[in-house]
């Protein structure tokens, strides 16, 4: 009842002045008019009733409705009159001047003093009544505002909100996130399969389940089709979302309030990234590599088995950062570690790629590829690393077959040294590859790269052609293994002589697609076949002239015995023999002239060498003058054995030789201490023999000197006859 009243403006409190006074005096007079006419009539009806009775309904009422000041008002004007009535009669005015009696006094009195308890607890009550009025709508007004508030919140909240009540599920509300979810449309005051035909019957289900048992529901990624644009096929979302039951006052479930999030974008990323990493395990697993992630800020490390196996790290424990660093190869761990640094550091950002040796905890040393990547974040605008990523994979094998590969090129190069060969290989795509070996045949610098054009420029005229008359014919009878010899100009201008032997490749169409090979100078072996040729030919020549010399000589040789000449012939076919040494062991390119003295004089020393000595500037002979002066110097050696200074133990020869300014061969025969000796009277054999040995082709001339204290012979020979060399 208070609550109701308090609800009434009449009994809320006016301002002191305005509209509000005056209709606390309008109240007031009109509740005096209402009980004077009562008075008034109950008097008429009944004379003894006192004049104040009625009074008392008219001060509550002015008081509970305006206030204690109506009531007040309402006495004072009502005591005013029930105080005229007492001097009266009940009639108005019908016994003007009649003084009141001591009982009206007293019941004035009584009626004041009951009066003011009637207005202090009137008022009492309506200043409780309003109180609890205020309050009500003090209440009402903040549940509004809160209710108001929520409905805003929800309506402007990320997830989807939605309350359907009822067992049709009829839309209360819905926020603006779950018109979006379900293309717009405005739902509220709709049954749910009214407003959302495609909503499916399992959430449906869902929807009783909750409403029936009361239990709320949880959902974790729940597809839904929902037509999010009109003539377009439906669009499957993916939702989180909480059925929550919401009771009425008798704690029956009437309503359903849906919450949640949709998740659509997580989940596809979600899976794309599920994907994405079933590839990268069966790319890492088909690659043999491991996946290796550095959690900085805590220090963790997190290895997939791949890349455990890879390090000899035992499966299913964990693998922290100083066991890392442990099977690093102590010569690789610097490294290692200054490449992890520069990717870790927000200035360089650099990509981590290198060849690692580690040595597992089992002591087996491997060889790794490592691949690390740092991932940064930033906070208050400084970047910093906050994990770093990468894969390992196990190259051990590849290494060995590198070095295994290295030691075999080493091999090759080494052999290819020795032998002077250069491998070389015409490719389809790469064209002409060849090293540095090739660029030494060539007189090149080692790091000039020839193509196939510089190749052919090298060619000495009409030589490619002839390769061309040689190859092709051949690779059209199917032989792929050839050898060839053709001369080249280098790029010093010097022409050699050059051997490849290769193997060419055919397609599928029996055409040329390649080929591969070796290519060696072959200039001195050349050289020397032609050397060969002409020193066979040479030998020829000079067998024949030297049966002619033998042949002469044993027609110009005399002796008085049979025994004698045949030590003359022995001697002078010995030096011959001698020289015929000599110039074999030269090639026949010519005889020594030291040696040829030496071999011819220290047969007649007697083994003693201080008998004789040589002086000169080598000087190679010519076969021709090397046997003319073999046969010479052995006429000369001869006759001082016989007659001259080899005859005595104290005898001396010298032999000396020397050029002059036009190139003039002189050799110097000197014989001292030796027997007195007196020139010929007649020439002999052996005189003639010295005469003629170095006329005729050679354009030599023999000067001799017959002193008393040894002969002096002078062997001179010109230049066109000696060269110098």
């Amino acid at each position: 009842m208070l609550k109701k009243l308090g609800r009434i403006e009449l009994f809320r409190r006016p301002d002191a002045a305005g509209p509000g006074r005056l209709l606390q005096v309008g109240v007031a007079v009109t509740l005096l008019a209402v009980a004077g006419l009562l008075q008034v009539l109950v008097d008429k009806l009944s004379p003894g009733v006192t004049p104040f009775a009625l009074l008392f309904p008219a001060v509550l009422v002015a008081t509970l409705i305006a206030g204690w000041e109506c009531g007040a008002m309402v006495t004072g004007l009502g005591g005013l009159f029930g105080w005229t009535m007492a001097m009266h009669h009940p009639l108005i005015f019908p016994r003007l001047g009649t003084p009141a009696t001591p009982a009206d006094a007293v019941d004035l009195g009584l009626y004041l003093v009951s009066a003011a308890a009637i207005i202090v607890l009137a008022e009492a009550q309506r200043r409780s009544a309003g109180s609890l009025a205020k309050e009500s709508a003090r209440r009402l007004d903040a549940r509004e505002r809160m209710l108001a508030e929520q409905r805003e919140l929800f309506e402007h909240t990320r997830g989807f909100m939605a309350l359907v009540s009822g067992p049709d599920y009829v839309f209360e509300f819905a926020n603006e996130s779950y018109r979006r979810l379900v293309g717009g449309r405005n739902v509220d005051g709709l049954p749910l399969m009214q407003a959302l035909p495609e909503f499916p019957d399992s959430l449906v289900a869902l929807l009783d389940d909750v409403r029936a048992n009361g239990r709320p529901h949880v959902g974790k990624a729940v597809s839904v089709a929902f037509q999010r644009k009109r003539r377009e096929p439906p669009e499957e979302r993916f939702l989180d979302f909480v059925l929550q039951p919401i009771r009425d006052p008798d704690g029956k479930v009437d309503r359903v309030f849906l919450e949640g999030v949709d998740v659509t974008d997580a989940v596809r990323s979600q899976t794309a990234l599920m994907e994405s990493e079933a590839r990268l395990w069966l790319a890492t697993t088909a690659a043999g590599m491991g996946v290796f992630e550095w959690r900085i800020k805590t220090n963790k490390m997190i290895f997939s088995d791949q890349a455990k196996t890879i390090c000899g790290f035992p499966l299913g424990k964990p693998v922290n950062h100083e066991m890392m660093l442990s099977v690093l190869h102590p010569e690789e761990r610097e490294a290692a570690v200054m490449q992890v640094y520069s990717a870790l550091d927000p200035a360089q950002r650099q990509s981590a790629h290198g060849e690692h040796r580690i040595i597992t905890p089992q002591g087996e040393e491997r060889w790794v590829a490592a691949n690390g990547q740092a991932l940064f974040e930033e906070i208050d605008g400084i970047a910093s690393a906050n994990r770093y990523v990468g894969t390992l994979q196990d190259i051990t094998a590849r290494k060995t077959a590198e070095a295994e590969m290295a030691t075999a090129m080493r091999r090759l190069r080494l052999v290819s040294e020795a032998g002077g060969m250069a491998v070389w290989q015409v490719h389809p795509k790469h064209g002409f590859v060849h090293g540095p070996e090739l660029n030494a045949i060539f007189g090149l610098p080692p790091d000039t790269q020839l193509t196939d054009d510089d190749m052919r420029g090298f060619y000495m005229p009409g030589e490619l052609d002839r390769i061309r008359s040689i190859t092709y014919p051949a690779f059209a009878r199917g032989e792929r293994k050839m050898e060839l010899e053709y001369r080249v100009r280098r790029a010093d201008g010097a022409v050699r002589w050059i051997m490849t032997r290769g193997e060419m490749a055919a397609n599928a169409e029996g055409l040329p697609r390649g080929s591969i090979g070796v290519m060696m100078d072959i200039t001195d072996r050349k050289d020397s076949e032609e050397r060969m040729k002409l020193l066979a030919r040479e030998v020829d020549h000079r067998a024949n002239n030297l049966l002619a010399v033998v042949q002469g000589t044993i027609q110009l040789s005399q002796a008085p015995s049979p025994e004698a000449l045949r030590k003359v012939l022995s001697g002078r076919i010995s030096a011959l023999g001698r020289a015929h040494q000599l110039l074999s062991e030269a090639r026949w390119e010519g005889a020594d002239l030291r040696r040829l003295v030496e071999e011819e004089l220290l047969a007649f020393s007697l083994g003693a060498a201080s008998r004789v000595s040589i002086r000169g500037k080598p000087v190679a002979l010519p076969p021709a003058a090397a046997q003319a002066l073999a046969m010479s110097l052995h006429e000369l050696a001869t006759n001082a054995a016989k007659y001259g200074a080899l005859s005595t133990p104290q005898g001396h020869v010298a032999v000396s030789w020397a050029r002059d300014a036009q190139g003039l061969l002189t050799i110097r025969w000197v014989e001292s201490k030796g027997p007195l000796v007196t020139p010929p009277t007649r020439r002999g054999l052996g005189t003639n023999m010295l005469a003629r040995a170095l006329s005729g082709a050679l354009k030599g001339e023999t000067r001799m000197d017959w002193r008393p204290t040894g002969l002096i012979c002078e062997l001179k020979l010109p230049a066109e006859t000696v060269p110098q060399t």
